[in-house]
């Protein structure tokens, strides 16, 4: 009865869903497309012995094209690995030399701010001063506001 259930079980797994089907046919189509352009290791090897090429060689052939191209995969993983870490140094030199830049910013515009206060002050100071009688206090005001812009 064990046996039974196992067999029923295993028929059930071998079976497709309708939904599926059409998924299932398309998958087949490209797999059979993909294979037009492929030899079985066995017709290779009947192509080699009519060119007087043992079997064993046209399999080892086989096996070492397949490394070469596995090492050639594994090439291009590392360097698109390598141009990643590049890529990612280069961003954060960018951030940082933007940082820098908008620090250098903030400081041109705090000292700009900071000599249009003093050019503003000179000026209130000369308009408070403008027809007043000479005097040392008068003098050494418009001296200080005159040396501040220097």
């Amino acid at each position: 009865m064990n046996e039974r259930a196992t067999e029923l079980e295993a028929e059930q797994a071998r079976k497709v869903d309708y939904e599926d089907v059409d998924e299932v046919i398309a998958l087949a189509a490209r797999l059979a497309e993909a294979d037009k352009d492929r030899l079985r290791i066995e017709d290779l090897e009947r192509v080699g012995a009519e060119i007087e090429i043992p079997p064993h060689h046209v399999r080892r052939a086989v096996e070492e094209l397949a490394a070469r191209r596995a090492a050639a995969r594994r090439r291009l993983r590392w360097a698109g690995a390598a141009l990643s870490a590049i890529a990612l140094v280069l961003g954060g030199l960018l951030l940082l030399a933007r940082a820098s830049l908008e620090q250098g910013r903030a400081e041109v515009e705090r000292r700009r701010a900071q000599v249009e206060n003093v050019v503003e002050r000179r000026e209130r100071t000369r308009a408070r001063h403008e027809g007043a009688a000479p005097s040392p206090e008068r003098d050494a005001e418009l001296a200080g506001a005159r040396a501040a812009l220097e």
